[in-house]
């Protein structure tokens, strides 16, 4: 199923649907505000229905990312402006049925949305994914999801009681959206990411130390720009290793 936004990506799947004889579906992507992708709800969203109908494409409903809405703290006004988006696609799928098209699928939401958008009659589909893992950004915004994803470092060096290093860098993990933490280090913080290594601070009245050779966890920070940047994942429940998760790049 693929979400289209203009002509030009329907003309395209329409070809590739008749050379492979195969249906393909397709969502109408509409613009919620995030000013990313999508058409404009109402009238030329149904155009673009109608164009990839008549084109031969399944139209199988409307969908909208509210991207620029998941980090809002939970308030009356913001709730409200996430209902916003998710009212403008219940309207335009109606719009659909209307013209005798059906949308089955209303699509849109995210992990930092999921609880007002999931909640809003009509909605039949939520895009969370940050979920399954998390990452500290979500996770001190306050979604009610625990977090699971750490990369798992060495300590390589140390200098006195208030400085040591890791063997994971910016190769390894990411720092775009903020520095990750350390996972049960009292009194330790990670003041910098270089290619391959991270800065850690300690603090002497908080913590007792790290020495080299000891493993630590550290939090990710932003785990859509993480997990892509290594080869596995390694699924660990209390304390045993049940499965080793291959990353395709």
């Amino acid at each position: 199923m693929v979400g289209v936004d203009n002509c030009s990506a329907i003309r395209d799947l329409a070809r590739a649907q008749r050379s492979r004889n195969a249906q393909i579906e397709v969502l109408v992507d509409i613009n919620i505000g995030l000013n990313r992708c999508g058409v404009e709800a109402g009238q030329p969203a149904l155009e673009l229905a109608r164009y990839a109908a008549d084109q031969g494409l399944a139209v199988r409903g409307v969908m909208g990312y509210d991207g620029h809405l998941q980090g809002l703290p939970r308030s009356p006004e913001n709730d409200e402006i996430i209902r916003r988006g998710s009212r403008i696609l219940v309207n335009t799928a109606a719009l659909f049925e209307g013209a005798g098209i059906p949308a089955p699928i209303v699509s849109t939401g995210g992990t930092g949305t999921f609880g007002i958008s999931g909640d809003f009659p009509g909605i039949t589909e939520i895009q969370a994914g940050s979920y399954l893992l998390l990452d500290n950004i979500y996770f001190e915004r306050g979604v009610p999801f625990q977090r699971s994803l750490t990369v798992l470092a060495t300590v390589i060096s140390t200098r006195g009681s208030d400085h040591a290093v890791l063997d994971c860098g910016v190769k390894t993990i990411s720092g775009e959206r903020g520095l990750p933490t350390l996972k049960d280090v009292p009194g330790a913080r990670l003041t910098a990411l270089h290619a391959e290594h991270a800065l850690i601070e300690l603090d002497p009245q908080l913590s007792s130390g790290l020495t080299p050779g000891q493993k630590v966890h550290v939090w990710v920070q932003y785990s859509d720009a993480t997990v892509n940047l290594n080869s596995c994942m390694y699924g660990v429940r209390n304390g045993q290793l049940e499965e080793v998760f291959p990353i395709e790049h």
